[in-house]
């Protein structure tokens, strides 16, 4: 039977293509804001609206209520 492969790294591949610089920000932003409120990162938001953010950079509240994860 096949290997069912970890679909986790090409998600962090496309994330890398599509504004790694940005995911990485984020992710500091999100560990920043976690420890402040003394939560784990993910309760802050999870890896995948992360990366949704930075592929698709909203710029104004109703195009960050579009993203997964947040509205």
């Amino acid at each position: 039977m096949p290997e069912i492969p970890d679909l986790t790294i090409y998600a962090e591949a496309i994330a890398r293509r599509f504004g790694g610089r940005r995911l990485e920000r984020l992710r500091a932003l999100r560990l920043t804001v976690a420890r402040g409120r003394g939560v784990p990162p993910y309760v802050i938001f999870h890896a995948t609206t992360l990366r949704e953010l930075a592929r698709t950079k909203p710029s104004t509240l109703d195009e960050l209520r579009h993203v997964y994860g947040v509205g």
